[in-house]
């Protein structure tokens, strides 16, 4: 949710400068819009702009009433006429009650605003997987993971009583910082949900520690790839989150609340054995191997043997960068931007089940070599495709 989310919190609803003098009508006549707003290029057309207005008395022109759509106009001269930049807008409200953009203006001469708020987002998950890479390798995957959850929860319900835009963008930084301590560290220490592999790895002598801190060679392509089918499920959700909540604040609120619920590992989440080991904790990693053990119903060897055995097992920039380029871009595709998105989740969890059934199948190099080409391939193609040929309609 948070790591997408600005597709809903930063959208840019339709919006026409307001005239100081004139009624807030967004559907005013062509004829009038001539009278009021110089003409742009914008994408290769010629529309009117969003961003200025010719500077006249329009109250005093129109006997004081202010509606353009009930006068027949006069021609007049327009080059005559200064242009003055817009101070405020009116936005659309029929998609999105209210965003980010229309909350603070992020338009025109401030829209650049509005695109900070994901490079700063991407700056801070740069941030957390440096500290907490770090933090995780010197305390331990749970004490990490812990300090970023509850660093992760505090910003982001926060976050959705921002007072302003540097407030909004500060937090969500620190829900960046955060999130990398919480995926990063889950991910070791998540594979204890398969502890029945892990503990018949051990029972046979036959596996070793691998990055997924707790699963043979077996399941590692299927663990390490049906991580993932949370996250397309939780993609597709966030339209219909969206959907729901259709104001800023109380989307961003109803993204976070749930996110409370990581703080159950608190009590339910072991460290990493792994680590321990690697650390030369082995009685600690020995005493967590048992409790796994007794979960599922197996046994272990004894301790001086487990020991030995324990001992014996001491001796991701370019793939996010495309991703969430074409995410965080879905709704670009025209349509709807709530079906759009949901099909762009939705259609990750196919790709994932595929993905692991194929990289068992050929292995993970050749599956990865072969995915990469196509979406190369794929998004040259997207370059090439002239703009306005395609779109999702619904």
């Amino acid at each position: 949710f948070q790591n997408l989310g600005s597709v809903f919190l930063a959208a840019t609803p339709d919006h026409w400068c307001h005239v100081p003098g004139l009624a807030d009508n967004l559907y005013w006549t062509d004829e009038a819009k001539d009278f009021v707003f110089p003409k742009e290029v914008r994408q290769g057309k010629k529309g009117y702009t969003k961003c200025y207005y010719y500077d006249r008395d329009y109250a005093d022109l129109f006997n004081y009433s202010t509606d353009l759509t009930t006068h027949s106009l006069i021609t007049a001269n327009q080059t005559a006429v200064p242009i003055v930049p817009c101070k405020d807008w009116i936005f659309d409200k029929s998609l999105y009650a209210s965003t980010i953009v229309s909350e603070w203006n992020l338009v025109c001469s401030s829209r650049w605003l509005m695109s900070s708020v994901q490079a700063t987002y991407m700056a801070g998950v740069l941030v957390g997987c440096l500290i907490f890479g770090f933090a995780s390798d010197r305390w331990g995957r749970r004490k990490a993971m812990i300090v970023a959850q509850v660093i992760f929860c505090f910003s982001s319900i926060a976050t959705a009583f921002a007072p302003h835009y540097l407030a909004f963008v500060f937090g969500r930084f620190f829900i960046a910082v955060a999130a990398p301590g919480v995926s990063g560290c889950g991910f070791c220490l998540s594979r204890c949900l398969y502890l029945q592999h892990y503990t018949e790895m051990l029972h046979n002598h036959g596996s070793y520690f691998s990055v997924t801190e707790v699963v043979s060679t077996k399941w590692r392509a299927v663990v390490g790839l049906s991580y993932q089918i949370p996250f397309g499920l939780g993609y597709a959700a966030l339209p219909g989150l969206a959907y729901l909540f259709r104001d800023w604040p109380s989307l961003q609120l109803a993204m976070s609340v749930p996110s409370l619920l990581l703080l159950l590992s608190i009590w339910l989440v072991p460290e990493s054995p792994r680590w321990l080991v690697t650390n030369g904790r082995y009685k600690e990693a020995i005493i967590i191997l048992h409790k796994i053990a007794a979960t599922n119903g197996n046994s272990l060897p004894s301790d001086d043997e487990l020991q030995a055995m324990v001992k014996s097992f001491k001796k991701r920039f370019v793939v996010a960068l495309v991703y969430y380029g074409l995410a965080l871009n879905s709704p670009t595709l025209g349509g709807d931007p709530y079906i759009v998105v949901f099909l762009s989740g939705i259609l990750e969890v196919p790709a994932y089940i595929i993905g692991f059934l194929v990289a068992n199948k050929i292995g993970r190099r050749i599956t990865y070599s072969i995915t990469f080409l196509i979406a190369a391939a794929l998004c040259f193609f997207i370059v090439v495709t002239p703009s306005g040929t395609m779109s999702i309609t619904t």
